[in-house]
């Protein structure tokens, strides 16, 4: 930089000099000058602009040598920070790739690849860290932290590569083994059994005071732990425990769903086929990282069985799904809700790919208020509707309103006329009977 401003103030003052001489001539011009006065000053003037010429050629050259230096760490198309010194040795800082002419994926997204081409059921992307902790010429040493799988209970994968920074690529990748391979433990199925049933019992031991399914493992992480730690080979027990509680959605369910989700996040995904292979239904869930929502579902897709298109596609969160179809009339029909609290039903139109608007709860609601005199109907928190069934046009319901504190329950029953949009044959009644149906 001191080298480029020497270079311009001496041409400024080349410069300067060549004008004080071009307007000397123009006041001694008007005098005749003699013609070896003209013929002097011509020759100077030639002297300055071959020192303006040889002044600015450097000037351009060192100003070129320049540039291709500065750009040479990014010919391959990164820049990346290294510690001081050259020479191999133990340092520290953090690699930093910066795009220059394209745009390359972040070392981030490179690692969990690399690692997921070996590892399939490697789980979510949660974070990434990592540290230069040695150079060489042209190239980079660093270490990565790789944190994978479900929040609750994550993962981390430590290993190392080298990043060539004149080809801009990662050589010499390694890590270490990911373990979760999953089985997980060489206890046999009775131990297996005994640990979660005695780690459950710990973690619902004040399971009434929680308000979400994270919380359970918050008061007690050793315990959550504990389970997971036994791999895949929880799972059939734990599915089975999930299975069995899932209409009551007691406490055992909610430690079942984590534990089950922290140990394979990908198989929260489900399928669902129609009776006569025409149709799949895919829910997808895309809040892997929040505990509090490990049973949900943003993003329903409905395709053709054979050739794959899609047909339907809806962004509605859903939780604890179940399909059932009517291949008929070509409707999929979701059952869906929070287990213990409530339960509703969606229809989808395949072949319209249109989603049909059915009655809101607030409706049944004050037609049962109706129907039975009730004043209270709003108090019963908890509600049920459940598909019955289609009558040409019309879509048959029950449903069931319910709470804690109440002895009784208010259930009835209606059709919804799909083309007219109305509510037709409403049935309500109060009643001490409870019948599986009705618990949500």
């Amino acid at each position: 930089m001191c080298l480029l401003t020497y270079i311009h103030n001496r041409c400024y003052n080349v410069l300067i000099t060549v004008s004080n001489h071009f307007h000397a001539g123009a006041v001694t011009r008007t005098t005749a000058p003699h013609r070896s006065t003209v013929i002097g000053r011509e020759q100077k003037i030639r002297f300055y602009q071959d020192r303006i010429m040889r002044t600015l050629l450097i000037s351009l050259i060192i100003s070129l040598t320049l540039i291709i230096s500065a750009c040479s760490d990014t010919e391959a198309g990164h820049a990346v920070t290294e510690p001081e010194g050259s020479s191999e040795q133990d340092t520290s800082g953090t690699a930093v790739w910066i795009p220059c002419k394209e745009q390359a994926p972040l070392p981030e997204i490179v690692v969990y690849d690399r690692v997921r081409e070996e590892v399939p059921d490697l789980g979510s992307f949660l974070s990434y860290s990592d540290e230069v902790y040695a150079s060489v010429p042209d190239k980079l040493k660093v270490s990565f932290n790789l944190k994978v799988g479900a929040a609750v209970c994550p993962r981390t994968i430590t290993g190392q590569y080298t990043f060539d920074r004149k080809r801009g690529e990662i050589t010499g990748f390694s890590y270490d083994n990911v373990t979760d391979d999953n089985t997980g433990t060489t206890l046999s199925d009775e131990e297996i059994r005994s640990t979660i049933d005695k780690n459950i019992d710990i973690l619902i031991k004040n399971g009434s005071k929680h308000i979400s399914e994270d919380a359970f493992t918050c008061e007690r992480p050793e315990a959550f732990y504990e389970i997971v730690s036994l791999g895949r080979a929880a799972l059939p027990y734990l599915n089975e425990i999930k299975d069995h509680d899932m209409e009551s959605a007691n406490d055992r369910w909610f430690v079942a769903v984590m534990a089950a989700f922290a140990i394979a996040p990908n198989d929260q995904d489900k399928t669902f086929s129609s009776p006569d292979g025409k149709y799949i239904l895919h829910a997808f869930d895309g809040n892997t990282n929040t505990p509090a929502e490990l049973t949900d579902y943003n993003l329903i897709v409905i395709s053709d069985a054979e050739t794959g298109k899609v047909l339907y596609e809806g962004k509605k969160m859903y939780r604890n799904i179940d399909v059932t179809w009517d291949a008929q009339r070509g409707y999929a029909v979701i059952s869906h809700g929070f287990c213990g609290y409530s339960r509703d039903v969606d229809i989808i139109d395949i072949q319209g790919s249109v989603l049909l608007e059915l009655p809101k709860v607030r409706d049944i609601r004050a037609l049962a208020a109706a129907e039975t005199g009730k004043e209270n109907v709003d108090d019963y928190s908890r509600y049920v509707t459940r598909f019955t069934g289609f009558s040409e046009n019309q879509a048959k319901f029950r449903f069931a309103f319910s709470a804690p504190v109440f002895h009784d329950r208010i259930s009835g029953q209606y059709s919804f006329d799909i083309e007219e949009n109305v509510i037709t044959g409403f049935q309500a009644t109060i009643s001490e009977d409870i019948s599986d149906w009705m618990i949500p």
